[in-house]
């Protein structure tokens, strides 16, 4: 057998329980020994839903039935399909699974890497915080791009309240709400924590002060009815509703050239009112002109198309609206302003050229999000793809003729999708280079080296979190233990085009909020059937193996029937099978399933099929 391959994970959220399931699967499947490592910073599973970073009101923006993997359901009788679903039952679901497959023994918990090194005889070296090393074969990054606290650098050694990054509210919120003397908070930016934080300190009775920076894009808001059918959020995994925002990674049928190539007059009018619709059904109950708050955040232009992939959740029935009209300055008070100090305890901003100060025992900054991916040189995250600040002295510097590249890959994009020319934000310099990766997995020359002993996986940005993560965690092993096709992956010249390509249309297409990683919102089902395609398993998934022609009710459910990640179940025993006869499985796409797909309720302990920190799985 020889001896076991070190393979080293860093992370344990959705990405890097994924890519260790996965790889312990393939490593059994065909008995290569394994010994895998998972070093997680904090001290529980589940990234940004971990126990420590949970609090009150926290929920996902994606309901039951479509926040899971692909072979362990959240649905159960009592937590049935479309319903919210609490932050902690995220949390406590990702530590379900993780012991379900025997992941958690593997997990190195309060572990933060310091920085990793290439070995001269192969693999990598990892050193942590505490100086303790790991060497390995293959490393996976799982950490997502940009999970690093962001704090804009306003001086405050003055100031006597508390200051703390909305990461660690988990961690803090109750001292804080519990805390006599802190009366007055204030939240700082315009994302959707900033808006559960808000809601979070009005709901205790505290007085919140709101500052969001001033732009032209202001705050975006979807008012969403979780009881109305057809569900909305549901709605974007449908195969058929994906195809009215323009993809890059679709653009060779009909579908592009009737709705997205702006040369059939009834494909463009159906792009129009689409859009008009879906801003008209999500964002008129906001009502931003009701009240003197609401029209401070109201953005300058009403364009669906180009805010929605921005836009906070706002459910019906929640009191955040209500609060944000009362106009009581007293409990909720918005401004559009830019901090500049903290002292004693007030936040100084300018606000339309004059200062103000707001009483501030708290502040609670919702502004972004650093590189996570920090353990790596500049020259190292340049050489694998990874991006870097445009302010790093060992940055390369665009020349005149990369400009010029760049500037026509633009236009190439734009004249495949006339619709990107029309974007009514000014678009905002970037800070960081874009990330260079092939698949978002690896850069163009260390796969056209064959350099496998690396991987990045969850580095873009959607709504389908889990079954993006499942099918990048399959290419990614797949990629490292050398058992992709060799028609799978093109030349180096053609990964590069495909790369810049693909940039650009990020650029243009998502360019609002900055560059720094790929956000795939609307176009996540036609990037999901690229993967597939690369790894050589069936993408549509809802025809099972069958002929439009031979079963056309599953057709109508293929394009009209939200994709679930169970229609994934299965994908890494079909891609050993596909791969080669002779590999036993467990299940083959066309035949009546074999494999166990269960619920949470069937795996952890007790009749009531709830889950809770004790779990204990069978």
């Amino acid at each position: 057998m020889g001896f076991p391959i070190r393979v080293v994970v860093i992370g344990a959220g959705w990405s890097g329980l994924a890519v260790a399931k996965t790889y312990l699967q393939v490593a059994n499947t065909l008995k290569r020994p394994i010994n895998l490592t998972i070093l997680e910073e904090g001290d529980s599973e589940g990234g940004v839903w971990s126990a420590e970073r949970i609090y009150p009101g926290l929920v996902a923006e994606v309901h039951n039935g479509f926040y899971e993997f692909s072979d362990l359901s959240m649905v159960d009788k009592d937590h049935p399909a479309l319903e919210l679903i609490k932050g902690s039952r995220v949390g406590q679901y990702l530590g379900t699974y993780s012991r379900f497959f025997d992941i958690q023994p593997r997990i190195r918990f309060g572990v933060k890497v310091a920085h990793t090194r290439r070995l001269h005889q192969g693999g990598w070296k990892i050193t942590t915080k505490t100086g303790e090393e790991f060497e390995c074969d293959k490393l996976v990054v799982a950490t997502g791009l940009f999970t690093k606290p962001k704090i804009p650098d306003v001086p405050q050694s003055t100031y006597t309240g508390c200051s703390i990054h909305a990461k660690f509210l988990g961690r803090d919120h109750e001292k804080l709400i519990a805390d006599p003397r802190v009366k007055n908070v204030v939240v700082v930016g315009g994302c959707k924590s900033a808006v559960d934080t808000c809601t979070l300190f009005l709901a205790a009775g505290k007085s919140v002060s709101w500052i969001v920076r001033p732009s032209s894009h202001g705050v975006s808001f979807c008012h969403i009815d979780p009881d109305q059918r057809p569900n909305l959020i549901a709605a974007e995994n449908v195969r058929l509703f994906s195809r009215f925002s323009p993809s890059i990674f679709s653009t060779s049928d009909i579908g592009y050239r009737f709705l997205h190539s702006g040369t059939n007059r009834v494909g463009k009018k159906a792009i129009k009112t689409f859009w008009k619709q879906l801003t008209r059904l999500t964002q008129t109950s906001i009502q931003y002109d009701k009240s003197a708050n609401g029209r401070k955040l109201q953005p300058e232009v009403s364009d669906g198309f180009h805010e929605l992939p921005y836009a906070s959740i706002v459910y019906k029935g929640a009191p955040f609206m209500q609060w944000l009209h009362e106009d009581d300055p007293e409990h909720f008070a918005v401004y559009r302003a830019t901090p500049i100090r903290l002292q004693q305890r007030e936040l100084i901003v300018q606000e339309d050229g004059r200062e103000l100060a707001i009483k501030a025992d708290a502040v609670i900054w919702s502004t972004g999000w650093q590189p996570s991916a920090d353990f790596f040189t500049t020259d190292d995250a340049i050489h694998l793809g990874m991006p870097v600040s445009v302010d790093d002295e060992k940055a390369p510097k665009p020349s005149t003729t990369e400009a010029q590249r760049q500037y026509a890959k633009d236009q190439e994009v734009l004249s495949m999708f006339p619709q990107l020319q029309h974007n009514p934000f000014p678009a905002r310099e970037p800070r960081w280079s874009q990330p260079r990766m092939y698949r978002q997995i690896l850069s163009p020359e260390l796969i056209a080296q064959e350099d496998r002993s690396i991987a990045f996986v969850g580095f873009v940005s959607t709504i389908q979190t889990s079954m993006c993560t499942e099918l990048l965690a399959l290419w990614a092993v797949a990629w490292m233990e050398n058992l992709m096709s060799t028609d799978a992956i093109p030349d180096l010249s053609s990964m590069q085009e495909s790369v810049s390509t693909v940039n650009a249309w990020s650029r243009n297409r998502y360019g609002l909020r900055d560059t720094k990683h790929p956000e795939l919102i609307f176009e996540s089902q036609s990037f999901f059937d690229v993967l597939c395609n690369d790894l050589g398993i069936e993408k549509w998934r809802k025809l099972k193996g069958a002929r439009w022609w031979q079963k056309p009710h599953r057709l109508a459910k293929e394009w009209l029937e939200p994709y679930r990640a169970s229609d994934y179940k299965g994908l890494v025993d079909e891609f050993l099978e596909n791969r080669s006869p002779s590999v036993k499985t467990i299940h083959l796409l066309n035949e009546k399933p074999k494999a166990v797909h269960v619920s949470v309720e069937e795996v952890c302990c007790g009749s009531s099929g709830s889950l809770s920190q004790s779990s204990v799985c069978s």
